[in-house]
């Protein structure tokens, strides 16, 4: 809390690589101390997009949540000077599921024969 650097201050850059089979988006990253830097997000279709880090308070946590809702592949995060990285959280992508051609075809092939087989029985 005295305004002086309580670490080595010389910045640098913390990469996470994510497994490729991941489809993950990213939900928030804490940053942690006075920082200064930014945040670039890679995804998965090669996109990016960068976020500024901009902490004025020591040992002061934000979260920072700009990432787009895409399936991440890569995220960087650069500090200017003193930062750390106090946790990342990730969520699971969930596909909606997709009926499969088949299947529709196999629900209107059975409705037609159950209507026709009730008509017969009416009928007779």
């Amino acid at each position: 809390g005295n305004g002086a650097p309580d670490d080595t201050a010389s910045g640098g850059i913390i990469h996470f690589e994510i497994a490729e089979d991941k489809d993950w988006i990213v939900e928030q990253i804490g940053i942690v101390d006075d920082a200064r830097g930014r945040i670039t997000y890679t995804y998965q279709d090669g996109t990016t997009s960068t976020e500024g880090i901009d902490i004025s308070g020591e040992n002061e946590v934000q979260f920072f949540t700009a990432a787009h809702e895409k399936e991440i592949a890569r995220i960087a995060v650069q500090f200017y000077g003193s930062g750390g990285i106090s946790g990342l959280r990730f969520k699971d992508i969930e596909a909606d599921p997709i009926p499969e051609p088949g299947a529709a075809v196999g629900l209107v092939v059975f409705g037609a024969v159950a209507a026709r087989f009730k008509r017969q029985q009416q009928a007779g």
